[in-house]
Order: structure tokens, then sequence, then C-alpha cells
């Protein structure tokens, strides 16, 4: 029943295995676990995370119904994204296009 302190993973990779809780983010030290983006490991203590992240996502894709559930606007910006790549790929297509004619031709001649 006692509970053994497990080894993170991230740190016997850096070749320095550090214990933490059981059930906890921080190591046996009190120092939070910091992961591979250097952001420490937080549970939100209710939706306002998640809401706060779900108006950025509205925002970012410049959603006109304010009222969208969850799926829909993942399902836009889902969409969305497809959206930007495909512009991204025609863009390269058209420097690679300009970018191999002599300079002369690129005004038509003159």
């Amino acid at each position: 029943m006692g509970s053994k302190p497990r080894i993170s993973a991230a740190a016997t990779a850096a070749g320095r295995p550090r214990a933490t809780t059981p059930g906890s983010n921080q190591s046996i030290t009190g120092k939070p676990q910091i992961n591979r983006r250097g952001s420490a490991h937080t549970a939100p203590a209710d939706g306002a995370v998640v809401s706060d992240k779900l108006e950025t996502l509205r925002n970012l894709i410049r959603s006109q119904d304010a009222g969208e559930n969850p799926d829909q606007l993942f399902q836009e910006a889902a969409d969305y994204i497809v959206l930007l790549k495909t512009q991204v790929i025609v863009l390269q297509k058209l420097v690679g296009f300009y970018g191999a004619q002599p300079q002369e031709n690129r005004d038509g001649g003159a």
C-alpha cells in the first residue's frame, strides 16, 4: 500500500533520474516538472482556461458565430488550416514559377 516515488521518463532520458510523487507533476523537491516547450504541467482548476483557449481559437479563425459549440469550432478550424495550407502551396508554386524566369521576362519583355 505504500507508494513509491516515480521516475519521470524525461529525466531518465536526460541521464538524471528524478523522483516524483504519485499523481503529481512536481518532483519530491517541490519543483514543477517542465515539459518540452519549457512550461510547467498544470491542470486547470476550472473551465476558465478551456474557455479562454476556445475564445482565442474563435478569434484566430475569424468565426462570425460566437455561439458555436466546440465541435463546430474545431471543424471550422480544421477547414481553415486546409485553406491556409492550400494558399501556401499556391504561393510556393508562384514563387517557383516566377523565380525560374530571367529578370527581363518578368515585366513582360519591357
